[in-house]
């Protein structure tokens, strides 16, 4: 970096004739023409134009969750009609299981009065109040199951799915129960599957997965839970079935979210 060898590069980049024959009029010339040419100028704004309608279409699919599933501007986004429809109604079911005012028990998962399952996902919850049960309960009732099954269900068995005000019927005590605070009135949860089946009064057969058709399994005795001696590896031989689960992952950017079912 000595002057000399700077004031040699200066000259050679910068020399009159290296500058005429950079920026000559016939090269500044070309050079336009080929920026600006009516191609390159139309190529050009139909790449921005495509670009802004891309964002408008993002912006609109962000948006659906903020705004009434019924809006027009759903029909812009190209999507095949079956996943469309499918994803208008997650939308709807996540936007009223958002609604957690006045709810304590906003973000608990309902739970079937008939199956003791869980209702998960987009699945509707029904509901079903005592006089309803009660006009069925020859679907659910002991004497019923021990007469089919000929068998004697145990008192403390009878007493895990016993429900207030439903005695002698196997229901699920865990199932999620809503008063209504003007007229009293009690509501139970159930599924689509469990409340279709209630529905048919001519029939005196539970569901198909109700606790009153072959599901009375129950639980280990917290009397036995207590002993010391009684380890959770010994209930497990205890039970009657094999429990199993599916994990489902889902990954997007830096977030993972984990399903258990």
């Amino acid at each position: 970096y000595s002057p000399a060898q700077r004031k040699l590069q200066h000259s050679a980049t910068y020399s009159p004739a290296q500058r005429k024959r950079y920026y000559s009029p016939a090269r500044r010339k070309l050079q336009h023409k080929t920026t600006y040419s009516p191609a390159q100028r139309k190529l050009e704004y139909i790449q921005q134009k495509s670009a802004s309608a891309q964002k408008v279409r993002n912006e609109q699919f962000c948006n659906r969750s903020t705004r009434s599933t019924s809006t027009s501007n759903q029909a812009d986004i190209k999507l095949p009609i079956e996943i469309r429809e499918s994803l208008k109604h997650a939308i709807k079911c996540d936007q009223k299981s958002m609604q957690v005012e006045g709810r304590v028990d906003a973000f608990c998962l309902p739970v079937c009065l008939s199956c003791d399952r869980v209702i998960i996902g987009c699945e509707t919850t029904h509901k079903v109040d005592k006089e309803a049960v009660l006009a069925t309960k020859s679907k659910f009732s002991i004497e019923e199951y021990n007469s089919f099954y000929d068998m004697e269900l145990h008192a403390e068995l009878i007493k895990q799915y016993e429900v207030e005000g439903l005695e002698g019927l196997l229901l699920s005590p865990r199932a999620t129960k809503t008063t209504n605070a003007s007229t009293g009135d009690v509501h139970y949860s159930t599924c689509s599957n469990c409340y279709n089946s209630m529905k048919v009064k001519e029939s005196d057969n539970p569901p198909k997965h109700a606790i009153a058709n072959g599901f009375a399994i129950g639980q280990v005795p917290t009397r036995i839970l207590e002993n010391d001696d009684i380890t959770e590896e010994m209930c497990a031989l205890l039970a009657p079935i094999r429990p199993y689960a599916y994990l489902f992952a889902y990954s997007a950017g830096g977030l993972s979210v984990y399903f258990f079912c």
